[in-house]
């Protein structure tokens, strides 16, 4: 049944079908109230109205839409925007735990993103006061991210929330990020490089 599957197809469907049939009776009764029947008038007006309420909605949205990626031609999200709401509202909370635990599912769900990672190493630091963790979130983040840009910002943010603790790490952490930001920058140079000989 396709119709189950396309039910916003279908709701949309009728509804701007009923609008049409209500308009089309709307002008059969004003022609009639023209020709002598004026007990058609009202009746023509319901109609009208009952076009108009039914119509307004999917009329703006058709002259709407071209005008906007006019006008905003890059307001387009990938992704849902109240993703971290949840987990931002129980940090106000001071419920760390459980938007730790929130941030790790939309990790999960949504593997290509790095802020989440970053999110969670920042509560790990700042809230937890838990720097192995950190640690933990970011290699885990930084095995599990694809993007090389996603990467590199990982990389920055973690260091510079690792600095704004106070907490230098040992010669052997900082060196491994450093490492880190090099090989990804190196590997952004081959990939464009690849990229402009396609």
């Amino acid at each position: 049944m396709w119709w189950k599957k396309n039910k916003d197809l279908v709701k949309s469907v009728l509804i701007v079908s009923t609008g049409l049939a209500a308009m089309t009776a709307s002008i059969m009764a004003m022609v009639t109230a023209a020709r002598g029947d004026f007990f058609m008038f009202p009746v023509g007006l319901v109609f009208a109205l009952i076009a108009a309420l039914l119509l307004a909605s999917p009329m703006s949205g058709l002259a709407a839409n071209p005008f906007g990626t006019m006008l905003f031609p890059e307001a387009r999200f990938d992704r849902p925007q109240p993703l971290y709401s949840r987990a931002e509202a129980l940090i106000r909370k001071r419920k760390y735990i459980e938007a730790m635990t929130l941030y790790e599912e939309i990790s999960e769900s949504f593997p290509a993103l790095g802020k989440p990672y970053i999110d969670m190493i920042d509560l790990a630091v700042m809230e937890l006061h838990d720097p192995g963790r950190a640690r933990r979130i970011y290699e885990r983040g930084m095995s599990s991210l694809k993007d090389i840009d996603e990467r590199a910002t990982l990389a920055r943010m973690y260091r510079a929330i690792r600095s704004r603790d106070n907490e230098i790490p040992d010669w052997g952490q900082k060196h491994q990020i450093d490492v880190d930001l090099d090989d990804l920058r190196e590997r952004k140079k081959v990939h464009r490089r690849t990229q402009k000989l396609r």
